[in-house]
């Protein structure tokens, strides 16, 4: 081949390599769809100039221009992409190349080509909240432009995720999502934006991040939403700067059908009940009405029934149901979704009752005055009736209604002789029942009046009469004579008052009685006994009567016979008679010896040859007065007039009439011999009368018997005033006079509230008397005649309450920032409470005290000036109010001190409450901070020094003065810095006790100070001699190699560590920055085979050296900075030659020595064991190259157990009392707050403030972050466990919120539901596989294993999405005094058992231990858990020391003296039992359950 040839060939070749070299160095697609790091421009830049090289060289030149750069580049980016665009540049382009990078990034990462025409790319998998840089280049064949200008972008927020909406009502919809994650962004989350729809339209709403928590956002949406319509959900961040983040996936809710209205009961009958409805707002959705469902509810009993209707009618009709019950009612619209009933909001409760069955059996029966009363009897309807109501309606439709809440019911004022319709109805309490069959009864009509004979013959008697009233009822009256045997009656019209009796016998006794009838029903009869006239004598009368005799008088017969006498007899009985012959012309005679009030019958027949025919009268005696008249006032204008009957004798009535001076002012009749009392009405009061009353019998009135001087009540005072309230203590009160009457003079009386009553007289017109402030007094003021008083006239007067005297207002001395004291001095007088309001600048709140306090304590927010309202409260009325003003201290900060070697910084929360800036103060530096910043940084500080710091918050107060929160400084010390430099006048040297394995040499005093800080270890380092580039500098302190294979591969090694943390330092002068305190002379032995440890923790051997070698050697200090500092390489120090007869003898000795160090050494451990103390050592000792580890403090179980043996239960005793008061002085005001007392059982098992457990609080429910639990102090960490009281029903959700919130994954639970027969606690878990639904929490039970002594239970605790396996121990037995000692064997398995599966158990949630009061079997449980873990440990083991850290952190732990003694009983169990436990890491199907196998242990292990 030509020479020209080969040369194109060769350059060709070259070409090609340079081409496909250039391809290689683009590197391959990165993610996103980005590519390599290799600046293709300047690649392409190479390319071209090898090109230029070869058209040089070459026959074929041919150049390809650069294309322009795109322009007008832009980016809209999201989360995770960004979209760019750009303008196609001029010319010819066959692609583009795209450039991206962080902002921060030097180099832009390169995209594959985009192939023209396309002028947009989309790069995606980018970082949110990001800032980048974006370029673009383009490409025409194989060459690149430039890029075109590089523009910034920010990558968006994340959009949140797991939307959950919850839509709980029309105006209240919940919703959650989980926050967005910012990334390492600049970008924060200032709000979100929750976006909602509906066929309605769009709304939206932002909501700030004080809704999230770390893992929840959680929102209300109170905006009235439409019934009936499903809604989209989405939700976006937003940015500071207003830009919105990714939008989230939708999430879609249904609202419910709205309520029904006016849901009423329309009617109803004793078992049934119709109900109707409006029909509810069905809104927008395309779900329409099914069914109505139809809760009905008895208001007193049991027993919910339900009901639906067929279709979407409004009304249904309700059977078989109870009588005279109650119900409430609420309607709901259903629908059927997907074979699953949906149903609406529930209407408002309509009440309504059914209506009692109807009585039966009525009967009706007169009363004793039949004329107007009757009784109605019945049987009760079943379930009875609210009131029974009687209806009497009379044929002219007028009612009258009467009731009763039982059988019989009483009837009165009906109409005599009225005819009565009768119902009886069983009400309920709306007054609805049903009648009963209808009972007639005619009431008994009046009887006549003043019924008279008019005038008598042989043959006929002329009667009238009259009725009492006009407008009684009656049918007819009937007239009945009788004579002997033989009866007859007249009936008379309703409108004759009069009647003749006509053919009757001549001289026949006639008894005649008048009826008035009325339905057949006859009135009372009204009665005279008459008999015709015999032709005699004519006009036979009384002429008058007294109570033993009667004066009768006739006249002679019409035609005068012959006769000489008239024969009288009388007598009261029809039988026997006594006669009496008065000789004519005689015309009257007086019959004495007779009886008071007696009918006489008196006949007169003239006697002469012949005798005529008799007269006959029936005359009365006159009646004895009445017995006992008592006459007294029962008003001002009547009184009551009271008698016995006459002694002897008849009567049919009397006459009461009273009299003043001459005039009769009032005179009643009455008609009848049953009544011994009435009332005389019309009287004037305030006056005297003479009250008489006397006997009627046959129209006879007895003498009168009188009551003089007998008064009415005085008329009561008019115009009474009485100011209902008096400023002052003195009252004046005024009256006028009575209207009407007289009085001698008047009564007032003032009783206050305590029933003191004050009583005086007086004849004026007005009266002050003296009260006390803040007292209310009745007053009454009475007019009083003849020892008579008035009827009230009452008023009631109130005095002002005073004040309360020199207030005054403190800081409290124990919580200057939450508590102020103020004190006064007691009011006079009385008051109910005193009032006290406090406000700051943002808030009011108002307290009480009692009357007789004279101080109170008032809670308030820290770092505000207060004013102090207090007034004392009376009956309502208020006292002047009093005023002060005070500041409470603001809240010191807590904070933290992150120590650094020449800095201390301070770092703190922001405290509640107010404040106005911080102060940091450094060992007198002062610093203030704005209130917005949490830390300040003290620099310029000396390493590992002391520093006094404290952090105060501070206002101004009242008087315009700075004030603190309370000093409370701490001491902090610096970090230590590296030791400072080894002190290079002094050299490490020999002391010449060499020997062939091992070498001595001596570290000088004050080679090394505790200037920078103590130094910690000494570490040896050794190499040999003949490593010459030692001899002037130290050791490589990067390296700590072990010395095993010096003088091999290792060139220099560590051949001991010297730990000087335990040396004497009790006896040093105290050290500082800038007079440190120098190392002291130490003496050190290499070779011989001791053992050391490292600050590492790595395990160091003193190898034996070789004989006669040279050595060098240095020392390294090191502080508590891991960076040491070293001397520099010693002069060469060489063992001894060999000598073996010598080495024989030195192995020895060595031997020997050995074993007595080794004695010695056992003698020191014993000591040490027993020793009280062990904090310090000997010098001698601390000199020691080879000091043993330290032994921790420990005890004997033997040792332990003789100690309790001889322990007395008196001491034993005086050891638990010991722990009586410790922690009563811990706050518990949280859990002692209203809304917080009913979450817990008892009042006095309360947890601290400090160490309750506090759960995340509930948007808009007070003491939502309020549970009865305590975090208790571990052996492992401060918050090893919870102590709590088992759940109360009102408390089960928020013990599940706890679980949830604290990440628990085991809880134990002592004791048994039930106890001794009395339910302990409420099952606060579902069934298995019923789930519990708990606000946001859903509670499943998936397994249950029970044994003898406890239960193992496995529960699956679901939120949002996810789940955690929870396990529960169930104890059986109680741990309370009672407790049988036999079962501690069954208790330490159980124990263990729970230890086990904490061991097991991932996550650091604590572990929850509750009882009853979570204290007494609580605190045991745990505290035997500790001693447990102390055995295993081989630690020591404190009883009073476990129980006194437990009730530091709640109070009552190990509640009682059994409780105590069984923590000792069990550790003794565990000294004469000794076991321990193995773990089977093979589980079978009963996971949970330990292998255990018996074991000795070491005495050590207590």
């Amino acid at each position: 081949m030509p020479t020209r040839s080969v040369d194109l060939f060769m350059l060709c070749m070259i070409y090609l390599s340079l081409t496909f070299s250039a391809k290689l160095t683009t590197t391959s697609a990165m993610p996103g769809g980005s590519s390599g790091t290799t600046d293709n421009a300047a690649t392409g830049t190479t390319i071209t100039d090898n090109l230029t090289d070869l058209e040089m060289a070459s026959e074929t030149n041919t150049t390809t221009p650069a294309p322009s750069a795109p322009s007008d580049l832009s980016v809209q980016t999201t989360s995770t992409t960004a979209n760019l665009t750009w303008i196609v540049p001029d010319g010819d382009v066959t692609g583009y190349f795209i450039y991206y990078g962080l902002v921060s990034d030097d180099e832009l990462v390169k995209v594959n080509e985009v192939p023209s025409p396309s002028t947009s790319y989309k790069v995606d998998c980018l970082v949110s909240n990001s800032a980048y840089k974006f370029a673009v280049s383009s490409q025409f064949a194989d060459v690149e432009s430039e890029r075109s200008d590089v523009i910034k972008a920010n990558t968006t927020l994340t959009k949140p995720t797991e939307i959950d909406v919850q839509i709980k009502s029309l105006s209240n919809v919940e919703i959650q999502w989980t926050p967005t994650d910012i990334g390492g962004g600049a970008m924060k989350v200032e709000n979100y934006i929750i976006f909602w729809s509906s066929i309605f339209g769009k709304e939206n709403t932002s909501v700030d991040n004080t809704y999230c928590s770390v893992y929840t956002c959680t929102f209300y949406i109170t905006a009235d939403w439409q019934p009936n319509t499903e809604y989209e959900v989405n939700v976006a961040p937003e940015s500071l700067t207003s830009v919105l983040g990714d939008v989230s996936d939708a999430v879609y809710g249904t609202t419910d059908f709205g309520p029904p209205s006016n849901v009423t009961v329309a009617s109803s009958t004793s078992s049934t009940m119709n109900i109707i409805w409006n029909s509810p707002d069905i809104g927008g959705g395309a779900r329409v009405i099914e069914y109505y469902q139809i809760a009905l509810d008895p208001v007193d009993e049991d027993g919910q029934k339900s009901f639906s209707t067929s279709d979407d009618t409004t009304q249904i009709e309700i059977s078989n149901l109870s009588p005279n019950t109650q119900y409430t009612s609420t309607v709901s619209a259903s629908v059927v979704i997907d074979d699953k009933v949906g149903a609406g909001a529930p209407s408002e409760k309509a009440f309504g009752w059914t209506v009692p069955g109807s009585p039966d059996n009525v009967n009706i029966e007169y009363r004793k005055v039949n004329t107007t009363e009757v009784e109605v009897k019945f049987d009760e309807p079943q379930n009875g009736a609210m009131r029974y109501e009687s209806r009497f309606v009379a044929a002219h439709g007028v009612e009258k209604r009467f009731s009763s809440i039982n059988s019989p019911i009483e009837a009165f004022n009906l109409k005599p002789g009225e005819t009565y319709d009768v119902y009886v109805r069983a009400n309920n309490s709306a007054g609805y029942g049903l009648d009963s069959e209808s009972q007639k009864i005619t009431m008994v009509p009046l009887p006549v009046v003043d019924l008279k004979v008019e005038n008598v013959t042989d043959n006929f008697v002329s009667i009238s009469w009259n009725i009492s009233q006009d407008d009684f009822k009656f049918d007819s009256q009937v007239v009945q004579y009788t004579f002997g045997n033989n009866s007859k009656l007249d009936v008379i019209d309703n409108n004759t008052f009069s009647h003749k009796i006509e053919n009757l016998t001549s001289g026949a006794e006639y008894l005649i009685e008048v009826f008035t009838v009325s339905n057949n029903v006859r009135s009372e009869p009204r009665v005279v006994i008459e008999v015709t006239e015999l032709l005699g004598v004519l006009g036979l009368r009384a002429e008058s009567q007294t109570t033993a005799s009667i004066e009768v008088t006739w006249e002679a017969p019409p035609a005068r016979l012959n006769f000489d006498n008239y024969s009288i007899t009388y007598d009261p009985s029809n039988t026997d008679f006594t006669a009496i012959i008065v000789p004519a012309p005689a015309n009257s005679t007086n019959i004495t010896g007779l009886n008071p009030g007696t009918l006489y019958k008196v006949s007169i027949t003239c006697i002469g040859i012949v005798e005529s025919d008799t007269m006959v009268k029936y005359l009365p005696t006159s009646p004895c007065p009445v017995e006992q008249l008592e006459a007294s006032a029962t008003s001002s204008n009547s009184v009551n007039v009271m008698w016995e009957e006459p002694a002897q004798g008849g009567f049919y009535g009397f006459e009461v009439y009273a009299v003043n001076g001459s005039n009769l002012i009032q005179n009643i009749t009455i008609d009848t011999n049953t009544t011994m009392t009435t009332e005389l009405d019309d009287l004037t009061p305030g006056t005297k009368y003479t009250v008489c009353s006397e006997v009627v019998f046959y129209g006879v009135s007895s003498r009168p018997v009188c009551q003089e001087d007998t008064p009415t009540n005085p008329a009561p005072v008019t115009n009474l005033l009485v100011p209902p309230v008096a400023e002052e203590n003195v009252v004046d009160i005024s009256w006028s006079k009575p209207l009407i009457g007289s009085i001698d003079y008047y009564a007032v009386s003032f009783e206050n509230s305590k029933g003191d009553i004050e009583e005086n007289t007086t004849s004026k017109l007005s009266y002050s008397f003296n009260a006390e402030y803040g007292e209310k007094y009745n007053v009454r003021v009475l007019s009083v005649f003849a020892s008579l008083n008035s009827t009230e006239e009452p008023a009631t007067t109130v005095i002002s309450p005073d004040s309360v005297k020199e207030l005054k207002i403190s800081q409290n001395k124990n919580s200057p920032s939450t508590t102020l004291d103020l004190a006064w001095i007691k009011p006079s007088g009385n008051g109910d409470e005193i009032q006290i309001e406090y406000s700051n600048s943002r808030s009011s709140e108002t307290e009480t005290a009692n009357f007789d306090d004279s101080g109170s304590t008032i809670s308030i927010e820290p770092g505000y000036n207060y004013t102090a309202n207090v007034k004392v409260i009376s009956n309502n009325l208020q006292s002047e109010t009093q005023s002060v003003q005070v500041n409470s201290k603001p809240n010191q900060p807590q904070y933290v001190v992150i120590v650094g070697v020449n800095n201390l910084i301070l770092s703190w929360e922001f405290p509640n409450g107010n404040y106005e800036g911080f102060i940091a103060t450094c060992e007198g530096q002062r610093f203030y901070v704005d209130k917005t910043e949490k830390s300040q940084t003290c620099t310029g500080l000396n390493p590992n020094s002391q520093y006094t710091v404290d952090v105060n918050s501070w206002i101004t107060d009242i008087n315009g003065a700075e004030e603190t929160s309370l000093v409370k400084e701490t001491s902090h010390a610096t970090g230590s810095a590296s030791p400072a430099p080894a002190n290079s006048s002094v050299e490490l040297s020999s002391d010449g006790k060499q020997t062939p394995n091992a070498i001595t040499f001596l570290l000088p005093e004050d080679t090394f100070t505790d200037k920078n800080g103590p130094v910690e270890y000494y570490a040896v380092y050794i190499t040999l001699a003949d490593n010459t580039d030692k001899t002037t500098s130290g050791p490589d302190l990067t390296r700590r190699d072990s010395c095993q294979n010096l003088g091999g591969e290792t060139k220099e090694c560590v051949s001991l560590w010297y730990d000087v943390r335990e040396l004497d330092t009790n006896s040093r002068r105290k050290r500082s920055f800038d007079d440190p305190v120098p190392n002291p002379p130490i003496s050190f032995i290499i070779g011989n085979g001791s053992k050391s440890i490292s600050p590492w923790n790595e395990s160091y051997i003193n190898y034996k050296l070789q004989p006669n070698t040279g050595y060098r050697v240095s020392v390294a200090a090191k502080t508590s900075n891991d960076e040491m500092t070293a001397t520099n390489w010693s002069a060469v120090i060489s063992t001894n030659l060999l000598n073996t007869s010598v080495a024989v003898l030195v192995g020895i000795i060595v031997i020997v020595i050995v074993v007595i160090c080794l004695v010695i050494i056992g003698v020191c451990i014993c000591m040490k064991r027993r020793r009280k103390s062990s904090d310090s050592t000997s010098e001698e000792e601390a000199q020691y190259v080879d000091v043993l580890p330290m032994e921790p403090r420990t005890i004997l179980l033997s040792d332990f157990v003789r100690s309790f043996e001889k322990m007395t239960p008196r001491e034993l005793m005086e050891e638990y009392l010991t722990l009586t008061k410790v922690g009563d002085e811990k706050s518990r005001k949280i859990a002692d707050k209203s809304c917080n007392k009913n979450k817990n059982r008892f009042s006095d098992k309360l947890p601290y403030d400090e160490t309750r457990v506090q759960l995340h609080p509930l948007l808009g429910v007070t003491g939502s972050n309020y549970i009865n639990a305590s975090h208790i102090y571990g052996l492992s960490r401060n918050r090893e466990y919870i102590a709590s009281q088992t759940p109360l029903s009102q408390t089960i959700n928020d013990f599940w919120r706890m679980i949830w919130e604290q990440e628990v994954t085991l809880i134990v639970m002592l004791g048994p539901p039930v106890d001794k027969g009395e339910m302990v606690s409420e099952q606060h878990w579902p069934e298995q596989n019923v789930p519990m639904n708990m606000d946001f929490l859903t509670l499943q039970l998936t397994t249950e294993k029970v044994q003898n002594s406890f239960a193992r239970r496995q529960f699956k605790l679901e939120k949002s999405g996810k789940e955690r396996i929870i396990v529960q121990f169930h104890y059986h037995f109680s741990l309370s005094d009672d407790f049988d000692e036999t079962e501690i064997p069954v208790l330490m398995d159980f124990i263990a058992l729970v230890r086990l599966e904490v061991k097991r158990k991932s996550g650091n949630g604590p572990l929850v231990v509750h009882c009853r009061n979570g204290c007494g079997e609580t605190g045991t449980f745990i505290a035997l858990d500790q001693i447990s873990q102390h055995i295993q440990n081989k630690s020591l083991s404190s009883v009073l020391e476990i129980v006194r850290q437990l009730r530091q952190d709640r109070t009552c732990m190990v509640e009682s003296y059994k409780q105590y003694l069984l923590l000792y009983k069990s550790v003794k169990h565990v000294s004469d039992n000794p076991y321990d436990i193995v773990v089977n890491d093979n589980r079978d199907e009963n996971e949970g359950q330990a292998v255990y196998q018996n074991e000795p242990i070491s005495e050590y292990d207590v």
